[in-house]
């Protein structure tokens, strides 16, 4: 309320101003206000639970607008989702240094931003982890929540309303959490899966240097490596040399990725991967190892980033050129400076059994 207050004397501008100016108007969030809509048509086309007398009717320049009374829609909540994810009305940069957490809690499934309330998601399938940045509210008998997943571009909404009389038990917002759960431990596993498919028509395949005489190969498949599933190295010839052999101790490297680029749909941009060597998981305790020796069970590949390197780049890094916004079209390997493309797009093993990889 006292920020409220400041941003007030600053702008010269009523409590409600603020909010149009910067956010609904240039997002087109028609149905989002400060105060309850009290007229028809907006009225007509409310929820309104309970008695109308004190539902929502905050007074304008109330000292507690600034706190978050706001009404909205889910397609205004979309609207807003989708501008935080897009960078529309800040840039890249300070989306991102926003979107992170300024304090951890006592829990290791809850970090704090501002405002964020961040839910780490376990994927009990895949042990995968995923942040999710959300805000909830309530007042009386509503209750909304917002959350976004930079990770995957893409978000979810959700608007509750529940009138419980005074002195009744109290259930909505317990009943709103509880479908918030069954909504993120849908939607998580679904975006993770689809990725995955993504990842496979848009990398698996096999990648040639220009010149035959080179003999420089790379071979990504789709099949799980070590209990998990992704991307993997099958085979990586480079001047002759089985590079997996040398240098990755005969194991089958997985591809994670380490700088994804957001280019434009239908220019060439660059994702770059790291070559991994062991199966991390989520916890010491998932690893069955204690908090000092499970280090290198949980961050082998942060500890040892591009630890393998020649002529001052890693062994371990490769990048791949994006065409379309999707699929690979070729590879360059940062230490052998070798740029591969990808010459076929049939099944990896027809390669493998043929011989040429």
């Amino acid at each position: 309320m006292i920020l409220g207050r400041v941003v007030a004397r600053v702008t010269g501008k009523e409590y409600d101003q603020p909010y149009n100016d910067t956010v609904f108007a240039p997002l087109g969030m028609e149905s989002s206000f400060v105060n309850g809509p009290l007229e028809p048509p907006l009225l007509n086309r409310s929820v309104v639970a309970g008695p109308l007398e004190g539902s929502w009717n905050f007074p304008t320049n109330g000292y507690a607008l600034p706190s978050g009374c706001i009404l909205s829609t889910v397609n205004d909540l979309n609207k807003l989702g989708i501008a935080i994810l897009n960078n529309t009305l800040l840039t890249p940069e300070t989306t991102r240094l926003w979107m992170k957490p300024h304090s951890h809690t006592a829990s290791l499934s809850y970090s704090i931003g501002a405002p964020w309330e961040i839910v780490r998601y376990t994927n009990p399938a895949t042990g995968k982890v995923t942040d999710i940045y959300g805000k909830l509210g309530d007042s009386g008998a509503y209750g909304g929540a917002l959350a976004v997943i930079p990770e995957y571009g893409a978000g979810i909404s959700f608007l509750n309303a529940f009138y419980e009389p005074a002195g009744a038990p109290q259930t909505r917002g317990q009943l709103a959490l509880e479908m918030i759960n069954v909504i993120v431990e849908t939607v998580v596993p679904a975006l993770e899966a689809q990725a995955a498919k993504q990842a496979t028509a848009g990398y698996v395949g096999v990648y040639a240097a220009i010149d035959p005489a080179a003999n420089t190969t790379l071979v990504v498949a789709p099949a799980p490596v070590n209990g998990t599933s992704g991307l993997r190295i099958q085979s990586w010839i480079s001047n002759g040399t089985d590079m997996l052999a040398t240098f990755f101790s005969d194991v089958t490297p997985r591809l994670l990725p380490s700088i994804p680029k957001q280019t434009p749909a239908g220019t060439s941009g660059e994702v770059v991967f790291q070559a991994s060597i062991r199966t991390e998981a989520s916890s010491y305790a998932a690893a069955g190892s204690g908090p000092f020796s499970g280090f290198y069970s949980t961050n082998f590949d942060w500890a040892t980033y591009d630890g393998q390197r020649y002529g001052g780049e890693g062994l371990s890094t490769f990048r791949f050129e994006i065409s379309g916004g999707e699929c690979a079209v070729a590879v360059t390997n940062a230490a052998a400076r070798m740029r591969m493309l990808k010459v076929e797009k049939r099944a990896v093993s027809s390669y493998i059994r043929d011989g040429l990889a």
